[in-house]
């Protein structure tokens, strides 16, 4: 036997074992524990080696959930075959056949294996040292269970074949790697020198001479310390012939220890052969092969498109940029649609008419040589034909009002026998300049209007003044004309698949501490660019309204719905111990080391999909009504006021929630002290209390409500049976409450501590904590530092507090609070409770209907599946529903709101900021209205793709529906709130 391992494989919350057998019979064995320190008799695993049979020399194991579907899986080396084993595990403590992944190296044969994730990419890693070789092997997982690219790293120390470590060794966030031989430790950095290429995607054209495509290939990661040998591999799927379509160089590349500047980016030269075959595109694969001195990044494979320069093409333009549109009459313009490479039978091309101008308002007479005759429509081109026009006429109007545009886009082209068609030119715009009325010349004393002025000229007293009193006749108005903001539609992200933490197992009675390597923690994207202010746009000459409204206080808008806070789980309290005697103080012994143990790594849900960009929108101006005639005098009324934004978010559900007394320890019968020799000591079946040493303690407290308490180093505590109170107090401690409802308490250093079954409480105080509650419905309070918290199974409370942290619920309907900080929480299954509160959070509601609130910030908020409610609060968010009939609210700030799939809700409110709607589908989604607002109070108006929805009175704009024509909304896309 020469390494073991443990788990629970069979899904059970009991823990299992597994070995390997070495030289004695090469395979490994799996021991199905029943919980009582009993195990079944062993199952054997044997991976079949490349030469045919079976073994290969096991020496480690290692277990992790390779294929994200949170059962355990096992890997292990296969010495003398140079390669690594992996079997998937289904739960019930069966595996799959093994397979078997190549780390060959010259001479040298994998004797240790880890696992860990090296690239942070959320997906588990592969690494071995290897015997009688100066390589230590990296393999990168795909998240599937299976381990692609392979990375070789120079060690010094040739012979190095035992003992590997995965640890994040200088605080860098990225694991580091130790191996050891005789006296000698090595350890590797991880310098993240990491190798992509420059994009997933390229495409050219095939011309009439040779076509060079340059291809970069990037390192990243700062200096290397030393060569980074990059092999370009072809894919095998690639449909275009080497040496005949195109040919390519280097086959490999070296990026040269001490690299800086440009040195860090080199190029694939792919060369593109002509020929005059006609044909459909074709594709050049390349795959980064077996890098040495570095790892691959995301984008280790990139596709280049070959098209065929004798494709049946299409293309559109414009005959001119801009047209000016006049006050009188109507103005011709064109636009061309041209076909060309291959005009020898008969095609088509579909056109559409878009743009912010109108058809029939600011344009009309749809027609030309194509045919059309609507807005949208084909095109057909006859054999040997190569043009056709769109022609329409841009109609002149007094209108004062912004410049618009017509757009004309192809799609859907079709060619001619089996050679697929493209577009080279896909749309063209014209700008209409539209009709600017003159400006009058200031009259010195304002007078009422004569019957027909041309702009009317307001009276001091009677007409209402503006805000601030100005020299000149022409007044302000009272109401700056907001810039919307400048979205731009994008599809809905596709959500993120969270994996899910497998549940973790307390310690057995010797259990031995890990240092707890905290994930990193996502950081939300805001979206990008932040909306701007509103910019103050005068008209250029607004008529004064004799009786203006009377402005109508706004209500404070009503928040969205949240679901009542589960209870919280308070421990049983038990009497207040007496005060111990003084207790004797044992002599000092040498502190054992004790080996750490390996520590369960939560792996953290994708980030959502990145933020949409905007697109530029001009800002609207306003309307001049008709001349007023000679208006009766009316009290001058209150100018209206700027609105102030009201907060949309409700207080914080972490001021909410109820802490239970965590400070109540057991009355005590039995006094025990450390013997300082840093060996596992058992309590009584009595009430005890522990004091620990200077030194590490490791004690199990056995039956009896207990109270052990921590020294200075680094102690591991088991609390068993019963309610018992457990603290760490200073050091890296490993705390497990066992059965019946339990407080710990973590105390300085970074603590790994495990509720496991009972309703537990839970705080891990000081410095970066990782916190499991296991079964349960259990308390967990993260403190200060950068904390992992972890839910299980029950329905749990979990506060983040201080720093920045990851908040898993997992199993139960939980209530997860972030606290300070940029907090990444997660609900998983069920129906959660998520509030970020203060920071910059990102949240995921997982399954279920689930409440997501962002609190101050600017947040990510993302639903996953069901019906969910969504609520931005302070700062600009994002909000993604995800699929389900989910409700988003913005709240206060310029927010991006997607609803998803399903039937969604957005709710609009007054002074809470510009909402920008990505994907508003009409007789699916409704808009709700919040405040007493109406569906009479509004106006909806379109500029560019986007339809504007403003309060008919102050002009105030509410939100924006990218990609909807204002003509489809009306009432029947609102409701009240």
């Amino acid at each position: 036997m020469e390494s073991s391992g443990g788990g629970d494989s069979f899904t059970d919350f009991n823990l299992d074992l597994v070995t390997s057998n070495n030289e004695k019979t090469n395979n490994i064995s799996v021991f199905l524990g029943d919980g009582k320190g009993n195990f079944n008799s062993p199952v054997n695993l044997s991976s079949p080696t490349n030469n045919g049979s079976i073994g290969g020399t096991q020496r480690t194991v290692v277990t992790g959930d390779f294929n994200g579907d949170s059962k355990l899986d096992i890997a292990t080396n296969n010495s003398t075959d140079k390669s690594v084993s992996v079997f998937l595990g289904d739960g019930t403590g069966n595996f799959d056949t093994a397979n078997n992944f190549n780390v060959a190296t010259t001479g040298g044969f994998p004797q240790s294996v880890v696992a860990g994730d090296f690239n942070a990419d959320g997906k588990l890693d592969l690494a071995t040292s290897n015997y009688f070789s100066t390589y230590l092997s990296v393999l990168l997982g795909d998240g599937t269970g299976k381990f692609g690219t392979l990375s070789n790293f120079t060690i010094p120390n040739s012979f190095a074949y035992a003992y590997m470590l995965a640890r994040d060794f200088n605080a860098d966030g990225k694991l580091d790697i130790a191996t050891a031989f005789d006296q000698t430790v090595s350890v590797l950095l991880n310098t993240s020198n990491t190798v992509n290429f420059g994009a997933a995607t390229y495409s050219s054209v095939e011309g009439t001479t040779d076509t060079v495509v340059n291809i970069p290939v990037n390192i990243t990661g700062g200096t290397p310390l030393n060569d980074v040998v990059v092999p370009i591999l072809l894919d095998s799927s690639s449909t275009a012939t080497q040496n005949t379509d195109y040919t390519f160089s280097p086959t490999s590349i070296t990026f040269p220890a001490g690299a800086t500047g440009d040195a860090l980016t080199k190029n694939i030269a792919v060369t593109i052969k002509p020929d005059n075959l006609s044909e459909n595109p074709e594709t050049v694969i390349f795959n980064l092969g077996t890098i040495t001195g570095g790892i691959a990044g995301f984008t280790k494979k990139t596709t280049l498109t070959i098209s065929d320069r004798v494709s049946v093409a299409y293309a559109i333009a414009a005959d001119t940029a801009t047209i000016d549109e006049g006050n009188i009459g109507k103005k011709p313009l064109t636009f061309t649609v041209t076909r060309s490479n291959v005009t020898n039978g008969a095609s088509s091309v579909k056109y559409a008419i878009a743009g912010t101008a109108t058809n029939s308002s600011d344009y009309n007479n749809i027609g030309g040589t194509s045919g059309a005759k609507t807005a949208t429509g084909t095109i057909n081109f006859a054999t040997g034909e190569t043009s056709k026009t769109i022609t329409l006429d841009v109609l002149g109007d007094t209108t004062v009002e912004p410049d618009e545009t017509i757009t004309v886009t192809l799609s859907d082209p079709t060619g001619i026998a089996a050679v697929t068609p493209i577009i080279t030119a896909d749309t063209a715009t014209t700008t209409i300049i539209n009709y600017t009325a003159p400006t009058p010349a200031p009259t010195p004393t304002p007078e009422p209007p004569t019957p027909t002025p041309p702009t009317p000229t307001p009276t001091p007293t009677p007409t209402p003044e503006p805000p601030t009193p100005t020299p000149t006749p022409t007044p302000e108005p009272p109401t700056p004309t907001p810039e919307p903001p400048t979205p731009t539609p994008t599809p809905t992200p596709e959500p993120p698949t969270p994996t899910p933490t497998p549940t973790p197992e307390p310690p057995t009675p010797t259990p031995e501490p890990p240092t707890p390597t905290p994930a990193p923690t996502p950081t939300p994207t805001p979206p990008t660019p932040t909306p701007e202010p509103p910019t103050p746009t005068p008209a250029p000459t607004p008529t004064p309204t004799p009786t203006p409204p009377t402005p109508t206080p706004t209500p404070t808008p009503t928040p969205a719905p949240t679901p009542p806070t589960p209870p919280t789980p308070t421990p049983t309290p038990a009497p207040t111990p007496p005060t111990p005697s003084e207790t004797p103080t044992p002599s000092e012994t040498p502190t054992p080391a004790p080996t750490p143990a390996p520590t369960p790594t939560p792996t953290p849900a994708p980030t959502p999909a990145p933020t949409p960009t905007p697109t530029p929108t001009p800002t609207p101006s306003e309307t001049p009504t008709s001349p007023t005639p000679t208006p009766s005098a009316t009290p001058t009324p209150t100018p209206l006021e700027t609105p102030t934004p009201t907060s949309t978010e409700s207080d914080c559900i972490c001021n909410t929630i109820e802490y239970p007394n965590l400070d109540v320890p057991n009355e005590a019968e039995n006094i025990i002290t450390s013997n300082g020799s840093g060996e596992i000591q058992f309590g009584t079946p009595d009430n005890d209390v522990f004091y620990g040493s200077s030194n590490p303690n490791i004690f199990d407290a056995g039956f009896g409500n207990d109270n052990l308490y921590g020294g200075e180093n680094n102690d591991t505590f088991y609390g068993n049976k019963q309610n018992d109170f457990v603290s760490g107090d200073r050091g890296d401690d490993i705390l497990s409450g066992g059965k019946h409802n339990d407080i710990i308490l973590g105390g300085e250093g970074e603590d790994l501590i495990f509720g496991d079954r009972g309703k537990d409480s839970i705080n891990g105080k000081e410095d970066n904590d990782l916190l499991f509650g296991n079964s349960g419905a259990d308390f967990i309070d993260g403190d200060k530092g950068n904390d992992i918290g972890l839910g299980g199974k029950g329905n749990d409370i979990i506060s983040g507090s201080e720093g920045e942290d990851s908040l898993y619920g997992n199993f139960g309907d939980d209530s997860i609070c972030g606290g300070d900080g940029k907090d990444f929480l997660s609900g998983n299954q069920n129906n959660d409770l998520l509030d970020g509160c203060l920071g910059n959070d990102t949240i995921y509601g997982g399954n279920g209907s689930d409440s997501l609130l962002g609190g101050s910030g600017d947040d990510v908020l993302y639903a996953g599946r069901g019906d969910d409610s969504l609520n931005g609060g302070d700062g600009t968010d994002l909000l993604l529903g995800g699929n389900g009939d989910d409700l988003l609210t913005g709240g206060l700030g310029s927010d991006v709101l997607s609803g998803g799939a399903g039937n969604d809700r957005f709710l609009l409110s007054t002074n809470s900021g510009i909402d920008t709607i990505l994907d508003f589908e009409e007789g699916k989604d409704l808009l709700i209205l919040a405040n007493n607002l109406t569906f009479s109070q509004l106006s909806i108006t379109q500029e560019n793709s986007a339809s504007f929805i403003r309060l008919s009175a102050s002009g105030q704009i509410l939100a924006s529906l990218n990609g909807v024509s204002a003509s489809q909304i009306n009432a029947a896309n609102f409701n009240l709130a």
